[in-house]
């Protein structure tokens, strides 16, 4: 799998939730670069210095960045994968998921449940384009949500229009929301972009749309909560199901 330069801004943006980085941290799919890397640190680098200008890089992240923009900037152009990368953010226990590359120190298929000693044991798991690839997407998703701990955050990217034959899954965003507020997580970040990069609005738009989003658990998650469509609610008021809280 591959990380593409037009949407490392999407990437920076989930970085900069305070105190989204901690260990240990899993990145699920090995990530690769799919553009020339020296052409992704220049617009990494161009991205970083417009966003000090104006200010709204978290302190956390603004002090990695100018402090350490040299060293960081030389080990982009050295790194190879996703997962060299996030080493440049501070990341020291960094483990990696992937079913077929076989350069991960995890290899779990996400159909079926993790076993139980990965769960709550994650500080932060990210996911880039994997959950729609997995045919039992919700078993996947509740893998996911189970392995980050009390107070971890989980980070989402994944398609929620078009993208027709891109994986096995194109999702419903309120869906996916849902799915992680009725099991103890308060969303924290969400943003919709294009396939280009362009930043969205609204992800009905006649295109390939993709969402960002990063959730905190707040409590432990017992058993999963499967969410329910809410646009029947009007057709069914009385209906068990559609009205949940996550006290």
């Amino acid at each position: 799998m591959a990380i593409s330069s037009k949407h490392y801004t999407y990437h920076a943006d989930a970085f900069a939730v305070p105190g989204f980085f901690s260990d240990p941290v899993l990145v699920f799919g090995f990530q690769d670069f799919v553009v020339q890397k020296k052409r992704l640190v220049s617009q990494i680098d161009t991205f970083m210095r417009c966003r000090d200008k104006v200010g709204l890089i978290q302190e956390k992240v603004a002090g990695i960045l100018s402090e350490q923009r040299g060293k960081n900037l030389d080990q982009f152009q050295r790194a190879n994968t996703f997962k060299e990368v996030l080493e440049t953010y501070g990341v020291k226990d960094l483990h990696c998921l992937d079913y077929f590359d076989d350069r991960a120190d995890l290899r779990f298929d996400m159909n079926y449940p993790v076993p139980q000693e990965h769960g709550e044991r994650y500080g932060t798991v990210i996911d880039i384009g994997c959950l729609e690839h997995v045919f039992n997407s919700a078993q996947c998703l509740e893998n996911c949500l189970r392995m980050v701990r009390p107070g971890g955050h989980y980070f989402l990217h994944t398609p929620v229009n078009g993208y027709f034959r891109h994986g096995l899954h194109v999702f419903n965003p309120a869906g996916l929301i849902d799915a992680c507020t009725m099991n103890g997580f308060v969303v924290r970040h969400l943003q919709y972009s294009t396939e280009a990069g362009a930043p969205v609005a609204d992800p009905s738009a006649n295109q390939n749309i993709i969402m960002w989003l990063v959730a905190q658990k707040k409590k432990p998650l017992e058993q999963f909560v499967y969410p329910q469509q809410k646009e029947w609610e009007g057709a069914y008021p009385t209906a068990p199901g559609f009205y949940y809280t996550d006290s």
